[in-house]
């Protein structure tokens, strides 16, 4: 369940988060950004208070707000599921060289 969500539900959440401070403390306006991004500037507008933008809508308007997107979630799930795979190895490893002797 960690690795679900650390991999898919947290970079999205973060990454909109990002989108949404970036708005905020911007100085361009709804229309230049629909402009840019081809969203309505309504919708832009509800982006403070409603979340329902599409996955192309998002790229398009960190692409404009120059939002970077954070990979450190997915970099520490892949880091968790490596130490697994190690631990569960090693354990294999030691029961069949030294278990059944």
């Amino acid at each position: 369940m960690y690795v679900y969500y650390s991999f898919l539900i947290a970079p999205n959440q973060k990454r909109f988060l990002n989108i949404k401070e970036a708005l905020k403390s911007s100085y361009v306006s709804n229309e230049r950004l629909s402009e840019i991004t081809n969203i309505d500037p309504e919708k832009i507008n509800l982006l403070r208070i409603d979340n329902e933008f599409t996955e192309e809508e998002r790229k398009r308007l960190a692409e404009a707000l120059d939002v970077k997107e954070d990979r450190s979630s997915q970099n520490n799930a892949k880091r968790l599921i490596l130490i697994v795979l190690g631990f569960i190895l090693l354990v294999v490893l030691v029961y069949f060289l030294f278990g059944e002797t």
